[in-house]
């Protein structure tokens, strides 16, 4: 039973060592006491076991075996202790010993002998109580059951062999003797169970648990004895009864009926009688679906043969021509004494209803046919200012008077629901059941109703799938049934309560049906239940409830489904409870498993669990009395696995049980970890910025030396080559002479190398990187150009940032191509003005040098030189553009797109 639980329990058995003079005696009974003490009822007498005694055992000491002094007084005619029964009352603590013929109680170091049996046999004592009056009772396996008055014992009742006693009120006990289980009240003995009704054989101890549930012992097994408070007829078994479709209560209090093939019958005395003179029926071959009782006429509904009346005398039926409907679920008569049929595809209202031979039927159909399926009407409910509402197969319907209209809530399930049955409280709001979401209260207004409370399986219903439901006026409940037992929702409480859910475990029909109607009389003593598989009367005032909340129990815990591996993580190494407590879990040991019940006793199947595991899930998930759960990839941090329990009536524990666990952080993900990286990558930053710093100051350096070397060594060089040439050729006389030309030419060239090496020189140097120091340059060599030619300058510098830098590298060849587009103007264009704009866009530089020149033809142009391609080469070297825009006549454009990185 254990496995089946999911306990994990394990034994230690040890053997108890007497010492040399215990061989001879043999163990019948023992019993502990509040202080861990022990007593042992031997052949030879009781023997007690003091606490020290008890410690020693764990450490494998012989035990001293000494019967309790002056036995051998009270042990006529023998020594054997059957029984012992301990009991810490006002007085102090009670031992009572039973033996053959004789009870005897040990009290402050005292023997008193309390009952003798007169009888001419001997007769052991195997039952020992005391009620709640303190009266001594006492069973014997001769069958003798014994009761104290004034210091008298009366016999009450001969049972075959009395097994236990369990006095469970003032004056009331179970008895369990060996062919029977007794009930005593008083001085009266009542059979409430054969063994043989049991299933097992030869009773051997008697239990009541907390939860009232009365536990048998026997050779075979272990039975559990359940309060059975539902009567059942069964249709073949029980005279005149059949399938049953209706069931109401007539104005005289009888109980009524409607079954199949026009049957309807009462019950009288415990027997079920035709209710009609001489078994008259309605119609010979269809069902009672719906009937309705006034002051002098029974109306009867059939599944198709039509409406009936009953009218105290004789049977009137009313059949196609007149009714157009033929199926009828019900009659009600609503506010303003309109009276109405529930029938298919519509709505009947009756006229003349009081006159039965001129009865009229207004026939009010449904407007909208679906896929053929047409409305049937279940059940109806008549609300303030006669709204008229009524239970669908199409949901709920309003009937504003002339006119069938859907009901709309903020649920689209239940708009389009089988809502099987309707019950009201007041006349604001409807209850209701569907076939497939369970039980709805709604508070319609016209044709929309908003939704106040709702439930189902998971909120604790038997089922999802609700036949009908009813409202218990006197015991202040509703009544929900299904096809697996009933659900009791208890209206008192300040929120609806489901108090108790009764299955075939408690007599509910275990017998398939197809329809079931619930009815309560009206002293709210007996629910009724028609089926078409038997009828039902539940006593509600007896029904047991179980108001005893379950234990949530946490059975098992497994990392990556092993059991062992939790504990090697556990802060303790002592499990409480059979858990290791609070583990810390690396972050690579991320699934854990929860295995887990609910522990009650009474119908454990019923049982329920919740669970959630606060870190990750807030929300409560719904599980079976006995479950497991597995929480995958779990990240890092603090969890708390919460459990509740509820017992088989719905009961739920208001004290949960949890499991606290956290998973660590993977040392990358710690605060150190992180605080250590920030520092280090901040130093490595700070480390690459002046590392860089230094390289650029050391560049800029070598810039500036090799600029400086350039300039004085090379510039001054060319410079005096320049002058010594010119020096030269003025002093030659003749100057066609040819060395002349080399001279000039050597002046030309030196200057041109003195003139391109300042402009390499002013490249190099990293303070002319800043983009106003190249505008500056290019203004100032633009406007010496222009001044040479007479050309109007209009350069445009307001859009650049003055913080741009261009790379030494691309600064030059920006400038050398600038330089080129300038020169081309002013030596070949005969422009009057020179237009230069520059703008930067989405990191690009844009350039443009326009003039109002001759312009020329491109294509022409390119076969002659390599000038234009140069300047188109430059700039896409560097991942740049250059465009030429000319045609004779027009002047030229030259573009540059320029990117800056």
């Amino acid at each position: 039973k254990a496995k089946e639980l999911g306990l994990d329990i394990t034994f230690d058995i040890q053997h108890v060592n007497f010492d040399k003079q215990f061989p001879d005696h043999w163990i019948y009974s023992l019993n502990t006491t509040n202080g861990h003490a022990l007593w042992v009822g031997t052949s030879s007498g009781p023997v007690f076991l003091n606490a020290h005694m008890m410690d020693a055992i764990k450490s494998g000491a012989n035990l001293p075996f000494k019967i309790l002094k002056d036995w051998n007084l009270f042990s006529d005619p023998g020594n054997q202790v059957w029984k012992i029964y301990y009991v810490n009352s006002k007085e102090g603590e009670r031992v009572f010993f039973g033996t053959r013929n004789n009870v005897v109680e040990y009290h402050s170091n005292k023997l008193v002998q309390h009952w003798f049996s007169k009888e001419p046999k001997l007769e052991d004592v195997t039952g020992i109580q005391l009620n709640e009056k303190n009266e001594l009772l006492i069973g014997t396996r001769s069958g003798f059951f014994y009761k104290e008055n004034n210091n008298q014992f009366d016999t009450i009742h001969r049972f075959t062999y009395t097994i236990g006693i369990i006095p469970v009120a003032k004056n009331e006990s179970y008895v369990l003797g060996f062919e029977g289980i007794y009930n005593i009240i008083g001085n009266n003995t009542k059979q409430i169970a054969e063994i043989a009704t049991l299933g097992y054989d030869s009773p051997s101890s008697i239990l009541l648990d907390k939860e009232g549930n009365l536990w048998i012992g026997t050779w075979e097994g272990l039975v559990q004895l359940r309060k059975n408070t539902i009567q059942t007829w069964l249709p073949g078994k029980t005279e005149n009864l059949n399938d049953l479709f209706s069931v109401e209560q007539s104005p005289s209090g009888e109980m009524v009926f409607g079954g199949n093939r026009g049957n309807v019958i009462t019950f009288k005395d415990d027997n079920f009688l035709p209710y009609f003179p001489n078994n008259q029926k309605p119609w010979p071959i269809s069902e009672v679906f719906g009937m309705y009782f006034t002051n002098n006429h029974i109306w009867m509904g059939s599944g198709y043969q039509g409406i009936s009346i009953w009218n105290g005398s004789k049977m009137i039926n009313y059949v196609d021509d007149a009714l157009k409907d033929n199926h009828s679920h019900g009659f009600f008569y609503d506010d303003k004494q309109n009276f109405y049929a529930l029938t298919e595809g519509g709505f009947t209202q009756i006229l003349n209803e009081k006159n039965p031979e001129a009865a009229i039927f207004k026939y009010i159909p449904w407007p909208v046919d679906i896929g053929g399926r047409f409305l049937k009407i279940f059940d109806y409910a008549v609300l303030e200012n006669n709204a008229i509402y009524l239970a669908t197969n199409f949901g709920v319907i309003y009937f504003d008077g002339e006119t069938l209209l859907n009901v709309k809530t903020d649920n689209a399930l239940l708009n389009d629901a089988i809502v099987t049955s309707f019950t009201t409280t007041d006349k604001q709001s409807i209850w209701l059941s569907t076939g497939n979401f369970g039980i709805f209260k709604i508070i319609p207004q016209g044709s929309t109703a908003k939704i106040v409370y709702q439930s189902n399986e998971q909120d604790g219903l038997l089922a999802d799938a609700v036949l009908d439901i009813v409202y218990d006026e006197i015991n202040k409940y509703i009544w929900c049934a299904h096809y697996n037992g009933l659900t009791v929702l208890d209206l008192a409480q300040k929120q609806p309560q489901i108090i108790k859910r009764l299955t075939k475990d408690e007599g509910f029909l275990g017998i398939d049906f197809t329809y079931c109607k619930l009815a309560t009389d009206k002293t709210g003593e007996h629910l009724w239940l028609a089926t078409t598989a038997g009828l039902q009367r539940l006593a509600i005032k007896e029904m047991p409830v179980n108001k005893v909340p379950p234990t949530p129990l946490i059975t098992k815990i497994l990392l990556f489904n092993d059991a062992d591996a939790v504990g090697t993580f556990a802060k303790s190494q002592n499990k409480v409870s059979g858990l290791w407590l609070n583990p810390k879990f690396p972050h690579n040991k991320n699934a854990i498993s929860f295995h887990f019940q609910s522990l009650s006793l009474v119908i454990p199947e019923l049982n329920r669990c919740r669970y959630k595991l606060i870190g990750y899930n807030e929300e409560w998930t719904y599980a079976a009395n006995i479950g497991e759960v597995t929480f995958a990839a779990l990240s890092p941090g603090d969890y708390t696995f919460v459990l509740e329990a509820a017992n088989n009536d719905g009961l739920w524990n208001p004290a949960s049980t949890s499991y606290t666990f956290s998973i660590s952080k993977p040392f990358w993900a710690t605060w150190w970890f992180l605080i250590g990286s920030v520092v280090l990558a901040v130093a490595l930053s700070y480390a690459i910025y002046r590392y860089r710093l230094n390289q650029l100051i050391k560049i800029g350096n070598i810039r500036n030396k090799i600029a400086g070397d350039l300039h004085d060594d090379v510039g001054s060089t060319l410079s005096s080559i320049s002058m010594y040439s010119e020096i030269v050729r003025n002093q030659i006389k003749d100057k066609s002479d040819i060395n002349d030309e080399l001279l000039k030419k050597i002046t030309r060239n030196s200057k041109e190398m003195v003139e391109n090496m300042s402009d390499i020189v002013w490249a190099i140097k990293p303070e002319n990187d800043a983009f106003k120091n190249i505008e500056n340059r290019m203004f100032n060599f633009a406007t010496e150009m222009c001044n040479l030619k007479g050309v109007t300058l209009n350069m445009d510098k307001a859009r650049i940032d003055g913080d741009l830098k261009i790379k030494m590298e691309q600064r030059r060849d920006f400038y050398l191509l600038f330089k080129e587009a300038v020169n081309n103007a002013i030596k070949y264009a005969d422009c009057t003005t020179l237009t230069v704009q520059f703008k930067v866009e989405q990191k690009q530089l844009l350039l443009s040098v326009a003039d109002d020149g001759k312009g020329f033809d491109i294509e022409q142009i390119k076969k002659q030189g390599n000038g234009l391609q140069n300047m188109q080469y430059r700039a896409s070297i560097h991942g740049g553009e250059c465009k030429i825009e000319s045609a004779p006549g027009k002047g030229t454009v030259v573009t540059v797109v320029w990117p800056l990185t």
